[in-house]
């Protein structure tokens, strides 16, 4: 029967830091048709959508639907977007103070490099 489901709209699955291998080969890729037979269902690490549904020979909305509540074990926690400015802040002080300090080692460098060539001449 009719089901209510409430959530929110997104255009894709978010996508998780996804590991590589030497090869250049993807981890976790789907196989050619599902489900698999006799097997347990793949695990990936970021569903593709255009792969699941040629995978599946479903035809698939362009969205996905994060669900907000019900009565399931599904974890809703899903990750916000980083609103942190302050920390990003910090990170620039900290590179150009670096890259201070390196000019300026490298200055000293010069100056006693040429009061060397200076005095040997």
């Amino acid at each position: 029967g009719p089901q209510s489901v409430a959530g929110e709209l997104a255009l894709r699955v978010p996508r998780l830091f996804e590991l590589w291998s030497l090869g250049g080969a993807r981890q976790g890729q789907l196989p050619a048709t599902l489900p698999v037979a006799g097997g347990a269902p793949p695990q990936v690490q970021n569903l593709d959508l255009p792969a699941y549904g040629q995978a599946t020979g479903l035809v698939l909305l362009p969205a996905v639907l994060m669900q907000a509540r019900g009565s399931d074990a599904l974890v809703r926690d899903w990750p916000q977007p980083s609103v942190d400015y302050n920390q990003n802040q910090g990170y620039a002080l900290q590179w150009f103070s670096f890259a201070a300090i390196a000019a300026l080692a490298w200055l000293a460098v010069a100056w006693r490099a040429w009061r060397r060539h200076r005095q040997a001449g």
